[in-house]
Order: structure tokens, then C-alpha cells, then sequence
């Protein structure tokens, strides 16, 4: 190992420059390789179903578990008063905004 390291201090600082370069493109390709071989093995040990990836998640699916739900209507109801709400702020500043430029 130390005879490597010195002839790499023989090199001009282009050259060791270069070389570095070099091993951390080698490094990062080496890398993606690994990765592509992790996520082709992965998809080869998934079982096949009929589902799609999306049906396969569970938080996909809360909604439709919500929808059985006797509160959800009143839960929507509150989310669309506060969405309400919200836009009646945003609408009164915009305004109060307008009024003050127009003024200026």
C-alpha cells in the first residue's frame, strides 16, 4: 500500500487530480451497477399478483376504508367549512392588499 501511495505522490498534482477523478467515476459506476443488480433482484423475488403497485399500498387504500366510515360525510363537512374558511381569509387579505396599493 505504501508503495502505491508514493507513486501516486511521484505524480504531477494534474495527474493526480486526473487520477482521482478517474476512481470516483469508476467508484460511482461500479455503484449503479450494484444498484441496478439490488433492484433487478428485488423485482425478480416480488410476487406476482394482479395488483398494481398503487393497490398495493396501504395508504392508498385508507381512503377507501374511510368510505365505510358513518362519520366521513360529516368529517368531508368539516374539511370543506374549513377550506371555506380558509379562502374567505385569503380572499379578505388579497382585498385589504389591493385596497392598500390602490391607495399608495
Amino acid at each position: 500500500m505504501q508503495t502505491i501511495i508514493e507513486s501516486i505522490e511521484a505524480l504531477s498534482l494534474e495527474d493526480q487530480a486526473l487520477l482521482f477523478e478517474q476512481l470516483y467515476r469508476r467508484r460511482l459506476e461500479k455503484q449503479r451497477q450494484e444498484n441496478i443488480k439490488e433492484i433487478a433482484e428485488t423485482k425478480e423475488n416480488e410476487p406476482v399478483t394482479g395488483k398494481s403497485p398503487q393497490s398495493q399500498n396501504p395508504l392508498l387504500q385508507v381512503p377507501a376504508t374511510l368510505k365505510n366510515n358513518p362519520l366521513f360525510d360529516e368529517v368531508l363537512g368539516y374539511i370543506a367549512a374549513y377550506r371555506h374558511e380558509l379562502d374567505q381569509e385569503t380572499e379578505a387579505y388579497y382585498r385589504e392588499r389591493d385596497t392598500e396599493v390602490q391607495s399608495k
